[in-house]
């Protein structure tokens, strides 16, 4: 009996260890503050960033930077787990949104930024998750790149002037709505256990190619019919279109969607 209690408490401590490390990082329903908002005084105390007797966190955290005369802007999210929304930005402004959770931004000149997360004080089963929804510039031509893990994110690029989206995921939902007319947009997507779903905008012509371990491709073949040499799904005007999107999508297990 000693010998069997000398191997199953180790291991149950590390079983705890490895539940509060994800419970503190991956969203799920029993992850919410342990208390609510009772009353007008709780939500004033979480407006001035106070805790009050029923608020277990502050109001998001706004954000907007300047686009300062850059005449291109390159991007980069780095998102963890919660719910992501990306959009245009108000005019003039590089990026701008609201942050549930927090927000780092580090700038690397006119046009560039990296958002991340900031470093968590502590590990704590009463963490939500975040929710952070982005506006990034729709005035000039624009490299992005999005980095998520357990997160359910949706990505409205349809006004964007986008050159270039880069997109890895885990184990995620992901819809994409991609520009209308930016010209030429190249995509790149590594997604691990992952949902990939893309929208193209009706007359903007596409060239899908898609390699997986496991999974599935959900192609709208009425308007990217298969290639002869069946190595990709493209618009039959894809070589002369005005707007047009190649989407390049290398999965683990999960599926490819595009309509």
């Amino acid at each position: 009996f000693q010998d069997l209690t000398e191997v199953a408490v180790p291991l149950l401590l590390v079983g705890i260890g490895i539940v509060v490390l994800v419970g503190a990082f991956v969203p799920g329903p029993w992850r919410r503050p342990s208390v609510i908002l009772h009353d007008e005084r709780d939500r004033a105390a979480a407006e001035r960033g106070e805790a009050g007797t029923g608020w277990a966190a502050p109001v998001p955290e706004r954000l907007g930077i300047a686009l300062e005369g850059a005449t291109d802007a390159e991007i980069m999210v780095t998102f963890g787990a919660g719910r992501l929304g990306v959009g245009a930005a108000a005019p003039g402004l590089l990026v701008d949104g609201t942050y549930d959770g927090g927000v780092k931004a580090e700038k690397a000149g006119p046009g560039r930024v990296r958002l991340s997360p900031p470093a968590p004080a502590n590990l704590s089963w009463n963490r939500a998750p975040y929710t952070w929804q982005v506006g990034v510039t729709a005035e000039v031509p624009l490299r992005l790149r999005v980095e998520s893990g357990a997160a359910e994110a949706e990505l409205d690029l349809a006004g964007l002037r986008l050159a270039e989206l880069r997109l890895r995921t885990g184990a995620s939902e992901t819809r994409v709505t991609l520009p209308s007319a930016a010209g030429h947009t190249r995509v790149d997507v590594e997604g691990g256990a992952a949902a990939v779903r893309f929208r193209v905008p009706e007359g903007v012509a596409a060239r899908i190619r898609s390699s997986m371990a496991i999974g599935s491709n959900e192609i709208d073949r009425s308007r990217f019919p298969r290639t002869p040499a069946g190595d990709a799904w493209e618009s039959p005007d894809f070589a002369t279109a005005a707007n047009r999107v190649e989407i390049e999508f290398r999965g683990g297990v999960g599926t490819l969607s595009v309509r």
